[in-house]
């Protein structure tokens, strides 16, 4: 249970006793989309990621995390494009996330001066992060980063099958798959006429209207985002468009 289903469990148990002002639980424009990128997170980076973002949501402050783990395809292209200056990114091994300011509904790229997001900041440094602001020569404010033992070292711990049969005791254990740490991609391609929670995420990415259905609109603006980032303007997501927008 995460703090904001806490106060809202918090809530429904003392209606009685609360007034409404009490039971206003505070919940961030992007909690959804928050969660999903925190959930993708190593296992001790998502740990303190989510005692984080649970002490912000406490406070008040309204972020997006808009970026958590990141496939060695989209590091090259933000080297090549001049956005990231190493190819040995914390995003690809899951310790590091990135987030803006969201003020009134909105993201606010020039926020992290104000008060709260001071404060946030601080917070996340107290928690064992690394902010981007205070790295030498790189003056990158979105992104905070967890070195736990060093880069790449914060991975599930890997478990032992008991065997008997002498000959699987020396076969090597079976390495998992870099795929699995991708942002779940839907398994098909999303395009005109398709529907569901999956066109809403995309339809919030791209700062359309959220109807779920993926119309003639929501096309246009994927040919635009896929011509600015570099794909084929198809106006359909497959898994390169995907992967790029989340």
């Amino acid at each position: 249970m995460d703090y904001l289903e806490g106060q809202r469990w918090r809530c429904s148990l003392s209606l009685s006793l609360l007034n409404k002002e009490e039971c206003a639980v505070f919940t961030p424009t992007y909690h959804e989309r928050n969660l999903n990128n925190l959930s993708k997170l190593a296992p001790n980076t998502k740990k303190a990621a989510m005692e984080w973002y649970n002490w912000c949501v406490a406070n008040g402050i309204d972020i997006l995390i808009y970026e958590t783990i990141r496939t060695e395809e989209k590091q090259r292209y933000y080297v090549a494009s001049g956005k990231s200056k190493t190819t040995k990114s914390y995003h690809l091994v899951g310790q590091a996330l990135d987030f803006v300011p969201i003020v009134n509904g909105k993201t606010d790229w020039n926020g992290y001066n104000r008060p709260e997001i001071k404060k946030a900041i601080a917070k996340a440094k107290q928690l064992g992060f690394e902010w981007g602001g205070d790295l030498v020569g790189a003056w990158d404010k979105p992104h905070l980063q967890y070195n736990y033992k060093g880069y790449g070292t914060d991975k599930e711990p890997e478990t032992k099958k008991v065997t008997n049969d002498p000959a699987a005791s020396k076969t090597k254990p079976k390495q998992k798959d870099s795929s699995d740490a991708i942002v779940p991609y839907p398994g098909k391609p999303l395009k005109l006429g398709s529907k569901g929670k999956d066109v809403e995420r995309i339809q919030r990415a791209l700062k359309l209207k959220v109807s779920g259905i993926f119309d003639k609109q929501t096309e246009a603006e994927v040919k635009a985002y896929q011509k600015r980032k570099g794909l084929t303007a198809d106006g359909i997501i497959g898994p390169k468009t995907w992967n790029m927008l989340f």
